[in-house]
């Protein structure tokens, strides 16, 4: 099943990715600055995004299907230092703590195995007032159709997407672990089943004194 989303994938996001994606993926990302981490990188939608100058871009995707069209999209991007490829999970990242500026996850902890420990590595991996980028698809308002739905289809859908939870919401894990929210926005995904449609993005900030 992996092999098949990571062929179909970018054609499932296209029309997404012309209504709104695109324009949310620059917003985040493309001021960015010194050390980033991209975690999830799955095809690579966001390298166009980032600025050639960053002094250090990493891209973990532990999915060897995805990691070759990754590959390919690096091969095409011009960055003046070179980009940097591991096939680390989002749950067990092979990096010393500290060792990054920003941390990037764009539709990632849907699918991880475990969201807490996920962000628990990203707080690890945070320099103290690193920022945490989000763009995340998560559980509607509690009480919506919406949400009633996204709870019957899940089964289903998480057995059909290789993992993909219609579920979750990682703000009680951020807010554990002391985030501070920095810029939040609920928002709707254009292009995509209403299932899908409820959308977080933002920045979260990890303290400089913990």
């Amino acid at each position: 099943m992996s092999f098949v989303i990571s062929k179909i994938y970018d054609a499932l996001l296209a029309r997404s990715e012309r209504l709104c994606l695109a324009d949310w993926r620059h917003g985040l990302v493309s001021s960015l600055a010194g050390s980033v981490l991209e975690i999830g990188s799955g095809t690579g939608r966001n390298l166009e995004h980032y600025s050639p100058t960053l002094t250090r871009l990493v891209l973990a995707e532990p999915n060897h299907h995805m990691r070759k069209q990754l590959t390919q999209r690096i091969r095409a991007c011009k960055f003046d230092t070179p980009v940097e490829l591991c096939d680390s999970p989002a749950e067990r990242l092979d990096f010393a703590d500290a060792s990054f500026d920003t941390i990037v996850s764009t539709l990632v902890l849907c699918s991880v195995a475990d969201v807490e420990q996920s962000v628990r590595e990203v707080h690890r991996l945070l320099r103290p007032g690193g920022q945490f980028i989000l763009i995340e698809h998560i559980l509607a308002a509690p009480g919506s159709r919406r949400r009633r739905w996204q709870q019957r289809l899940n089964p289903l859908w998480s057995r059909c997407s290789n993992g993909c939870q219609l579920n979750r919401d990682p703000r009680p894990a951020l807010e554990y672990l002391g985030f501070r929210n920095q810029q939040q926005v609920l928002a709707e995904l254009r292009g995509a089943p209403d299932f899908l449609r409820t959308v977080l993005r933002g920045r979260w900030e990890k303290p400089a004194a913990q």
